[in-house]
């Protein structure tokens, strides 16, 4: 029996030599690494704030932040100078529209067709939107090819044909028109200009139309824009003032010729 609580107590003698070290590191908040560094324990923490350092939130990398803060200022830098070069395009064509020596728009008709440059793809999209909400087959051939594809929507494909004409119309008119009547250099640079001055009107246009301001005031101040910004487009069309100046100085050449 006394041979027996000796096993006992040698057995419990060798059990807490080899786990008593880690209990008793774990107790007073020490553990050992996989490399064999010892190093504190601190039950749920986490690595960053083992020795009472609060771990900050993980954060974006330098380099996304970089590249972030260049394509905002890319935007921001590209936009300016879109605004720009628009201003200055409908600036210099109001000017020369106060004139009598560059045609900027023949007449209303060519107004109409610069700017189908914009109003077309508006309408086109719009349409064949609600065409194929009409007349989208039930089952269409997600499978099938192009043919396949007009062959069951021939409406929405004829309304893009459609506006896709419109739209080339639009812009080689604009480009004949004004080389017809300022020559191929200035006609060119006139047609360029035209696209600046159109999107301009045309965009504070839409705008105007998007305000929400539904009382008094603000009814009164979207007509007087409204007059302020019919007037400006007015002044683009010297067709006819340009036509007079040039008969006007065709006169003494002819009688030049006809007395000769």
């Amino acid at each position: 029996m006394r041979s027996f609580s000796r096993i006992l107590t040698l057995i419990g003698f060798f059990v807490l030599a080899f786990t008593g070290p880690s209990i008793a590191q774990q107790s007073y908040g020490w553990s050992r690494m996989p490399d064999g560094r010892m190093v504190p324990f601190v039950p749920h923490a986490l690595p960053g704030e083992a020795h009472g350092i609060a771990k900050a939130p993980p954060a974006g990398s330098p380099s996304k932040q970089i590249f972030e803060s260049v394509t905002n200022e890319a935007i921001l830098r590209g936009l300016s100078i879109a605004f720009v070069i628009l201003a200055s395009c409908t600036v210099i064509l109001f000017v020369l529209g106060c004139g009598s020596r560059v045609v900027v728009f023949a007449d209303a008709s060519d107004v109409l067709m610069s700017a189908s440059m914009f109003i077309a793809p508006v309408v086109t999209a719009l349409a064949t939107i609600g065409l194929v909400l009409l007349f989208t087959p039930d089952r269409p051939d997600a499978h099938g090819g192009f043919r396949e594809l007009v062959q069951q929507n021939p409406a929405p494909a004829f309304a893009i044909v459609v506006g896709a004409l419109w739209w080339l119309w639009a812009i080689l008119g604009t480009l004949i028109s004004s080389i017809r009547h300022n020559g191929l250099i200035v006609g060119t640079l006139v047609a360029v200009m035209k696209v600046g001055a159109v999107f301009s009107l045309l965009a504070v246009w839409y705008g105007m139309i998007l305000n929400e301001a539904n009382t008094l005031e603000g009814e009164k101040a979207r007509f007087f824009l409204f007059l302020i910004l019919a007037w400006f487009a007015s002044r683009f069309v010297n067709g006819h003032r340009v036509t007079e100046r040039r008969e006007m100085l065709m006169r003494p050449a002819r009688l030049t010729a006809a007395q000769a």
